[in-house]
């Protein structure tokens, strides 16, 4: 009767074993479509990309031949914000608000609260 035992809860594990296998291989087969779709979806993007790059390759390559056959300075269009001179040019973030100076609370003008006589 032991080894009955014995080989009965051996054939459950093996059909345990073989339905996690069924499971893994169902798994597998559903990452593959999605890892397929998402390259897919990768390589359109990368397409896309490069054709944008191209059309402003062309935008650049138009723009400046209407500059040149205006006579219109291209320095207008490369123009960038300077550091103050007091500033060194790594510290210098022209993207960050300026410091206040203000101290204490904001009283407002006394004089202006009153009538015109």
């Amino acid at each position: 009767k032991r080894l009955e035992a014995s080989e009965h809860q051996l054939r459950l594990d093996i059909k345990a074993v073989e339905s996690e296998i069924e499971a893994t291989k169902e798994d597998i087969e559903k990452q593959k479509s999605v890892r397929n779709r998402e390259n897919a979806e990768f390589k359109q993007a990368l397409k896309d990309d490069e054709s944008a790059v191209q059309l402003l390759k062309q935008a650049i390559t138009l723009m400046s031949k209407f500059y040149k056959k205006n006579k219109i300075s291209m320095a207008l269009l490369s123009r960038k914000e300077e550091p103050p001179e007091s500033v060194p040019m790594y510290t210098y973030d022209p993207n960050k608000a300026p410091e206040t100076s203000w101290s204490g609370s904001y009283k407002g003008k006394r004089s202006e609260h009153t009538g015109i006589f």
